[in-house]
């Protein structure tokens, strides 16, 4: 009987897997095509709750743009948690979970509270 992988050897395992499928893929962008229209819709979606935007071409721009500035906005707050962080590491490692980290949204411990 084989003995249980650990995650660490679990993660380690996709990991590599992972690496392998996408080496094999030829076209990136037709594999992740279906994922990107997606999150398009879904954005479309939160920008126009109402479907008050009837032709495609124009919804799936807005989709698009309002996806662009949600990641633009998890950029920044990625950013005030490198700073936040960087800050506690200059003062001892004290405060690492300042509030700076909290109020961009960073939870270092990956709990959400």
């Amino acid at each position: 009987m084989a003995a249980r992988l650990t995650p660490s050897e679990r993660a380690l395992i996709n990991r590599a897997n992972v690496i392998s499928s996408w080496a094999k893929t030829r076209d990136r962008k037709a594999r992740t095509r279906p994922m990107f229209e997606a999150r398009v819709a879904k954005h479309a979606d939160l920008a126009d709750p109402n479907n008050e935007i009837t032709d495609p071409a124009e919804r799936y721009r807005v989709g698009r743009e309002h996806l662009r500035a949600d990641m633009m906005r998890l950029s920044a707050k990625a950013s005030q948690a490198r700073r936040a962080k960087a800050a506690a590491k200059k003062n001892g490692g004290a405060g690492l979970d300042s509030d700076a980290a909290k109020k961009s949204g960073h939870d270092p411990d990956g709990i959400a509270a």
